[in-house]
């Protein structure tokens, strides 16, 4: 799934309530834990593109390369981030359990969502790759069907989570979040054939 969506299905899941109604911090750590495997994915881009390199070039070439593969799968490594949720259940705390909760979550979405550009989720104990049958971008492996989904659990994400999050500035982002989903469902239709 794109990171947006991410963000959206984990909050939406590991919100939290008080009796008055009002969220709790989760969100916050929901949030970070949600992006947190892809924060490497977006430093390589901007400094793929700040060196000059070309689109074609940064996904076909750049991405595949073994210094960034390693790092990126530090950062998708389900045992990892099971240590961490575990530890952070152990000493009670609330917030790490939530974060690493969310990374976990996105990281086993991911686990079967991606086909070519499949992490190696077990690291450090395996650099395996499990290319899914499903991919959610790549129409050559159901992502135009994919696409749709996604924008379903964007959309259902946002319903819930838009009693809980009040002020302007969160529900904004909501909606640029579905409107990146839309992008990302047109985009998939015309430039993926």
């Amino acid at each position: 799934m794109n990171t947006q969506t991410h963000v959206l299905v984990n909050m939406a899941l590991l919100k939290d309530r008080r009796a008055d109604g009002s969220p709790t911090a989760h969100l916050v750590p929901a949030f970070w834990g949600s992006i947190a495997p892809d924060i490497l994915i977006f430093l390589f881009f901007a400094v793929s593109v700040l060196t000059g390199a070309s689109q074609q070039n940064i996904w076909e070439e750049l991405y595949f390369q073994p210094g960034w593969q390693r790092a990126f799968s530090v950062f998708n490594s389900i045992p990892l981030y099971a240590l961490m949720l575990v530890s952070a259940l152990w000493f009670r705390k609330q917030g790490a359990a939530v974060f690493t909760g969310a990374a976990l979550i996105h990281v086993v979405t991911d686990f079967v969502l991606h086909h070519d550009d499949a992490h190696a989720h077990f690291f450090p104990f395996s650099d395996w790759r499990f290319a899914s049958p499903v991919s959610y971008w790549d129409p050559n492996h159901h992502g135009r069907v994919f696409v749709f989904v996604e924008l379903a659990l964007g959309l259902a994400a946002t319903v819930l989570l838009f009693r809980y999050l009040k002020g302007w500035k969160s529900r904004t982002a909501m909606v640029f979040a579905n409107l990146l989903n839309a992008g990302g469902a047109v985009g998939t239709f015309l430039f993926f054939g």
